[in-house]
């Protein structure tokens, strides 16, 4: 199962919101709906009439929420510190923008995204955004209200220019242009990253002249970024979005002025969002793609730009959620109980048993070696004595080529066939490292038979024929043999 995201961007005239589900296989669009405010720009009344239509078209149940604020709102500044520690920018920071900065800084909330550095240096290039507090507080009031707890609150349209940046293939200088009725915001994009986030006027109709403004500014931002920077910026392309943009040549107009390529964003195609299905008929991208963003972020797991924190960060949700956590706790200790059980029973039985195994050793060891008094470790005492019972069964004891008993039964069995009639009767070995062998047989031929064959025996010296008779029915003759080892 997905985790839904809801994606909210708060225009200055329209609530724009994205739903999405989240999941391994990619994401999904789970519903969209763009309002427009009936009242005056940004109307706390016109938004809650927004938030309220929003319910009813969308289901946010369990969604995770996240929102964006209109750009003018924000004092955006680019700021460079000699040091690149994260903990330190964040304890220097208030104190260097409080100069430039329209409100006392004990009133904003402060953050900011750290631009890459070259390596080698101390110098850290920063992007940084200001809030003022009241105005943080009385969007979350009024979200709290429709029971949404944003995660991330940040800026309208810095998500969808991260998205370009991250998600797309995008020539190396692009700026994003969101243009809105009253005001716009321009995003530089220089080597894979956010590098300018400003917010510019935009003039009022006719499109002509707003166009004009757009532009100037611009080109006055650009300026303003390469003394800043002390390099030198010449957009590639231009990507523009925003319900302000509106038709009537207007994208052929900036692209003339400023000679610059221009072209309409769409992120559900210019962007590797993992998509795994596609909007209605309904989707405009000039009014969706920063909601789409919002969501996007939250799901992919970019970081950014976010003003939850100081007294605005994420409440640990203990109250909210202690019925569920206590009763998962007290199943996890009931279930660590129940295996701590196990395991000390499971160690008591097979203690028992092994005890048992250790005393049945101990009583065969000592059956069977009643001269050993001392048990120390059965199993080794055990193959001690064998080895030295072993030595001791040694036909020649002592030699290099001693021979076993079982090699010298294993001859006198495999040299004379079971087609030749010899039985032994008797067996005698002596302390000359000889054996005297007593049998019969049906003939005189099979006693030098059986001669010859033991004779050929590599373990055998010398076989000799001490005595062949016929027994007293002369049916059978009887033989002895001497074999020396």
């Amino acid at each position: 199962m997905g985790k839904k995201i809801l994606g909210l961007d708060i225009q200055n005239d329209a609530l724009a919101a994205v739903l999405i589900n989240s999941g391994l296989k990619g994401n999904s669009i789970e519903g969209h709906a763009y309002i427009a405010f009936s009242g005056p720009p940004l109307d706390s009344d016109g938004l809650a009439a927004a938030l309220d239509t929003l319910m009813e078209q969308l289901d946010t149940t369990g969604s995770v929420c996240v929102t964006a604020i209109p750009a003018d709102r924000i004092s955006f500044r680019n700021f460079q510190v000699p040091f690149k520690q994260t903990k330190k920018i964040k304890q220097i920071l208030p104190f260097e923008l409080e100069p430039s900065l329209p409100f006392a800084v004990d009133s904003m909330v402060i953050d900011f995204q750290i631009l890459k550095t070259e390596a080698g240096t101390e110098q850290t290039d920063l992007i940084t955004a200001a809030i003022d507090t009241s105005q943080l507080q009385s969007f979350l009031d009024l979200l709290s209200s429709y029971h949404l707890d944003p995660q991330i609150v940040t800026i309208s349209g810095y998500p969808s220019a991260v998205c370009l940046s991250r998600l797309s293939e995008i020539p190396e200088n692009t700026m994003l242009v969101s243009v809105g009725v009253h005001n716009s915001t321009l995003y530089i994009l220089s080597d894979g990253q956010l590098c300018l986030a400003r917010c510019i006027p935009a003039g009022s109709p006719p499109d002509s002249e707003r166009v004009k403004t757009i532009c100037k500014n611009i080109q006055r931002t650009i300026n303003a970024f390469q003394a800043s920077a002390n390099r030198p910026f010449q957009a590639d392309k231009i990507f523009v979005t925003g319900t302000g943009a509106g038709e009537n040549g207007f994208l052929e107009t900036i692209g003339r002025t400023l000679d610059v390529p221009v072209e309409k964003t769409n992120l559900v195609d210019d962007t590797d969002a993992r998509l795994t299905n596609r909007p209605d008929q309904a989707w405009n991208p000039d009014q969706m793609d920063h909601a789409l963003a919002l969501a996007l972020i939250e799901g992919i797991g970019i970081k950014g730009i976010n003003f939850r924190k100081g007294p605005f960060a994420i409440k640990k949700r203990w109250a909210e959620h202690k019925k569920s956590i206590i009763r998962s706790s007290v199943l996890a200790a009931v279930l660590l109980a129940g295996i701590l059980a196990n395991i000390i029973i499971d160690h008591h039985f097979k203690s028992a048993r092994l005890d048992a195994l250790n005393s049945r050793i101990n009583e065969i060891f000592t059956s069977t070696f009643p001269d050993v008094q001392r048990i120390v470790d059965p199993l080794q005492q055990m193959q001690a004595e064998i080895e030295e019972t072993r030595r001791a069964s040694l036909f020649s004891p002592g030699g290099e080529n001693s021979v076993f008993m079982i090699d010298i039964l294993n001859e006198l069995s495999g040299r004379i066939p079971k087609e030749m009639d010899v039985q032994f009767s008797r067996m005698v070995i002596g302390g000359d490292e000889s054996i005297v062998i007593t049998g019969d047989t049906d003939t005189f031929n099979t006693v030098d038979a059986m001669k010859g064959r033991l004779a050929e025996a590599d373990i055998f010296k010398e076989v000799t024929i001490v005595s062949t008779t016929k027994d007293k029915d002369g049916t059978r003759i009887r033989f002895r043999v001497k074999i020396r080892i």
